[in-house]
C-alpha cells in the first residue's frame, strides 16, 4: 500500500468562503480535485502562524558560515548551540539520561526567526550580515 499524497493549498476564510491565497494555490487546488475524480479526498483545516521564510532560511545559513569563519566553530556546532541557548524547552529524563530538549528551528514564525538572530547577534558580537553586498537578492529578516 502507498503512502497517501498531502497537499497544503494556502487559503483565508473570507465571508464565509475559500479565499486562495494566490490563482496558483487556486489552480493547483482544482489540478488536485481533478486528478482524484471520483476519490474520497479528506481534508484537515490547521490555523498555524507562517514559519520562517526561504529568505531567512538562507540569511541564517549565511549567518552561521559567517561566525564559523570568525570564530572556528564548525557551522552544525554553532547551530547546535543556538537552539540549546536561545530555543530549549527544558531539560527531560529519557532512558534514564537527562537531554536537553530544543525547539526547531523549522517550528519558528518570521518574528520569532528574527528573535532568534537579533538574540544570536547579541550573544556572538558577530553582526547579522547585509545581504546587499552578496551576489544574490537582498535579504529580509
Amino acid at each position: 500500500m502507498s503512502k497517501p499524497e498531502v497537499k497544503h493549498f494556502e487559503i483565508q476564510s473570507e465571508k464565509g468562503e475559500m479565499k486562495f491565497k494566490s490563482k496558483y494555490h487556486h489552480g493547483l487546488f482544482i489540478k488536485y480535485l481533478t486528478d482524484n475524480e471520483g476519490k474520497y479526498i479528506y481534508i484537515t483545516l490547521d490555523t498555524r502562524k507562517p514559519s520562517r521564510s526561504l529568505e531567512q532560511n538562507r540569511l541564517y545559513w549565511l549567518y552561521l558560515n559567517i561566525i564559523s569563519e570568525e570564530t572556528g566553530h564548525d557551522i552544525e556546532e554553532i547551530h547546535e548551540w543556538a537552539k540549546g541557548k536561545f530555543l530549549s524547552k527544558g531539560i527531560k529524563e529519557i532512558f534514564g539520561d537527562k537531554t536537553r530538549v530544543k525547539k526547531s528551528t523549522t517550528e519558528l514564525n518570521k518574528s520569532e526567526f528574527t528573535e532568534f538572530l537579533l538574540d544570536i547577534e547579541r550573544v556572538t558580537g558577530v553582526p547579522i550580515p547585509d545581504t546587499s553586498i552578496y551576489e544574490t537578492a537582498p535579504l529580509k529578516i
